[in-house]
């Protein structure tokens, strides 16, 4: 899934997702140096994700994007929004429950990055491994 359709994607999550109140694109937030990622309102706070991505192998942007399909995600638990103040873990656990509750046919795995082995203390954010062999990587701001 390309950068602009996941944007897109991820957008119609977050607007039906468990304790989200308010959601737009970077840009219209403002951020006008972030290419593609989304704002939301967790509880009493805006976080902002980022969005990069590295294509499937072989796949070339200048050709219609073939998204390929196989077994959804595993789905990660419900979407928690804490009562008190929401850090980069929960806004990581947030999105990736939203995320993997949608059980895309493209998304084959979502991984969170505070968790992962190997995680590196402060880097908070989702990669999700799509069937097609691309990446999109979505880092808590």
């Amino acid at each position: 899934m390309r950068p602009d359709r996941f944007e897109s994607f991820l957008i119609s999550l977050a607007k039906t997702g468990e304790g989200a109140r308010q959601v737009s694109t970077l840009r219209d937030a403002g951020d006008t140096t972030h290419p593609y990622g989304i704002a939301v309102t967790l509880g009493d706070r805006e976080v902002r994700y980022q969005i990069t991505a590295q294509s499937a192998p072989g796949e070339r942007y200048e050709q219609p994007e073939e998204p390929v399909e196989g077994e959804p995600a595993p789905t990660m638990g419900d979407p928690v929004v804490p009562a008190g103040p929401v850090g980069p873990g929960e806004a990581e656990g947030w999105l990736a429950a939203v995320l993997a509750a949608a059980r895309s046919p493209e998304v084959q795995r979502v991984e969170r990055w505070s968790v992962r082995e190997g995680a590196h203390g402060g880097h908070a954010g989702v990669t999700a491994h799509f069937h097609n062999g691309g990446r999109a990587f979505v880092r808590v701001m």
